[in-house]
């Protein structure tokens, strides 16, 4: 069988999948169709610009006031969507990222390439300086400003996840979990294309300020065995944050993965950033959680 052709093969070689240009169009056409303008009723195709907002063009500019705020968030998602691609295209951090779905999934010792996950797994930046994580942990002081720029590195977490039966359900009336089914099924085609037909596919939910980046991650013979306990070849290996001897955990292999990019402090992988409003919320939250912060 030859191999899939599109702009993504070189991704798909790496084993992470996203819809191909021609399956978006047709999600989009469809959701044209579903969709007309909320403001005066318009199916037009050619006079649908504003098709994530439901909106034609002439009312989109007519409406710009209320929108203006959505459409100023479009920056922030393409620069999420860099710090995760810089994410995935670093080896040892694609495969400590799959070892970790395998143990939040609790299937290391029974892959299955038919069935799939759909995880949800928000990010944000954390400071990179404890002079600025611990004034948002524990504040406010009067002497800080928590409003001047800080810097922060890409931090993940893991969060729900769903049988992808239930998501087939879902995607007839849910136009993101219909492009998350869509991932899945390019990401099996792909994998059996390389000849990885028996690497399960799991589509991961990135989630920022709201926003979702979706992507399909197949999970490969290499991340299973170290998610079994055995250490992972050394050119995917990463130091333990942890007692070096102790099980493996979702959390401990997120922990790993979240300190190696804090350990990178010349930004060799380009996971890091201004910090938004948004990230220092997330910091101040968990001062909250922890009764350490009183607003």
């Amino acid at each position: 069988m030859t191999s899939p052709r599109s702009k993504f093969d070189k991704d798909a070689e790496l084993g992470v999948h996203t819809i191909t240009d021609g399956n978006y169009r047709s999600y989009e056409k469809r959701r044209l169709k579903k969709d007309p303008c909320q403001t005066c009723g318009a199916r037009d195709k050619e006079d649908g610009g504003a098709v994530q907002l439901s909106r034609c063009k002439g009312c989109q500019k007519a409406d710009w006031k209320s929108h203006k705020e959505y459409c100023q968030i479009i920056p922030v998602v393409n620069a999420t969507q860099e710090l995760i691609t810089g994410f995935f295209v670093h080896p040892p951090l694609l495969h400590h990222f799959r070892v970790a779905l395998i143990l939040h999934l609790g299937i290391a010792s029974k892959p299955d390439p038919t069935k799939s996950w759909i995880i949800d797994v928000p990010v944000y930046l954390f400071p990179t300086s404890s002079s600025d994580a611990v004034p948002l942990y524990t504040g406010p002081w009067r002497d800080v400003d928590e409003k001047r720029d800080m810097q922060g590195y890409f931090h993940i977490k893991m969060g729900g996840k769903k049988q992808l039966d239930v998501a087939l359900r879902l995607s007839k009336q849910d136009p993101d979990m219909d492009i998350m089914v869509r991932i899945w099924r390019e990401g099996r085609k792909a994998a059996e294309a390389f000849g990885r037909k028996d690497n399960p596919v799991v589509v991961a939910n990135f989630i920022y300020e709201h926003q979702q980046i979706h992507l399909g991650f197949e999970l490969t013979k290499d991340a299973f065995e170290t998610a079994n306990g055995r250490s992972p070849p050394p050119e995917l290996a990463i130091p333990r944050s942890e007692d070096k001897d102790a099980v493996n955990s979702t959390q401990s292999v997120l922990n790993d993965i979240n300190a190696y990019i804090k350990g990178d402090k010349e930004n060799k992988l380009k996971l890091r950033a201004t910090m938004r409003e948004s990230d220092k919320e997330v910091v101040r939250q968990m001062g909250r959680q922890m009764g350490r912060r009183r607003d």
